[in-house]
């Protein structure tokens, strides 16, 4: 491979639709490739005005903290979250809650932690059990259909003595996506790193490729109208001509005569 060029749309939130359930309603939010701050608004926009709880991303801290004013009515709640949602929010259940709150402490004392806390202070609130994930795929792969390579496996844990997913095997190969959403990946080999297939025996023949670009997962990506992808192959072929030389006089050479002779009385 010499060179790629391949645009980053794959959202790390695909699926925003019925993302959130709280207070009994279900919210959905727009798909697309979110910062942590931006998902913070967006999930604040879809839900404070029904439920009066709000969004922080805590940057010091890497999780998101939802949180109402203990006076709300509706007391403590309990989310339920999208699958993708849950993962990218920090959360390692579907089902997070019901909300906490704490009590403040009169010194001289040891106050314990968010005790007195304005943040934290006549609230009832969530946070994420463990560091949010927003990120998406890492890697595309371009899959060549006459040229995949069988040898090509993606690294990933094992789950019940099985990968937890290869769907990315035998694609041609792949390409690092380090570039922000929405910009264009441009690869080569000079400036990313070599990438190449050795095929033996050779490939005899080759007159048409059959190309797709592939997530991780092994579904197509959807390029939403930004179309401009492309890529340039290097294809050598490369024979050893004493190995060939061999070859062809070991086919060419014909068997010694077999000499009858009498026995000899």
């Amino acid at each position: 491979m010499i060179q790629a060029s391949v645009p980053n749309v794959i959202q790390n939130l695909p699926d925003g639709a019925n993302a959130i359930g709280l207070d009994g309603s279900t919210f959905s939010l727009p798909n697309g490739f979110y910062s942590a701050g931006g998902l913070a608004s967006e999930v604040q926009n879809a839900i404070e005005p029904v439920t009066n709880v709000s969004v922080t991303y805590l940057t010091n801290e890497g999780k998101f903290l939802f949180s109402r004013p203990t006076t709300d009515p509706n007391g403590n709640f309990t989310l339920t979250l999208s699958s993708t949602l849950a993962t990218l929010m920090g959360f390692t259940s579907t089902t997070a809650g019901p909300s906490a709150s704490v009590a403040n402490d009169t010194p001289p004392t040891t106050f314990n932690l968010y005790a007195n806390n304005d943040r934290y202070q006549n609230t009832t609130f969530l946070k994420s059990d463990q560091l949010v994930n927003i990120t998406a795929d890492n890697y595309v792969y371009l899959d060549i259909n006459e040229l995949n390579n069988g040898r090509m496996q993606q690294a990933q844990k094992i789950e019940t003595n099985s990968f937890s997913t290869s769907a990315s095997q035998y694609n041609f190969g792949p390409i690092v996506m380090d570039v922000s959403s929405g910009g264009i990946k441009h690869f080569s080999e000079t400036n990313d790193y070599i990438y190449g297939v050795d095929f033996y025996p050779p490939i005899s023949q080759l007159s048409r490729v059959s190309v797709r670009w592939r997530k991780s997962d092994g579904s197509l990506i959807n390029f939403q109208g930004l179309n401009e992808n492309s890529f340039m192959l290097k294809i050598t072929s490369k024979f050893v001509k004493d190995d060939i030389a061999l070859n062809l006089r070991q086919k060419a050479a014909k068997p010694r005569p077999i000499v009858l002779i009498p026995k000899q009385t």
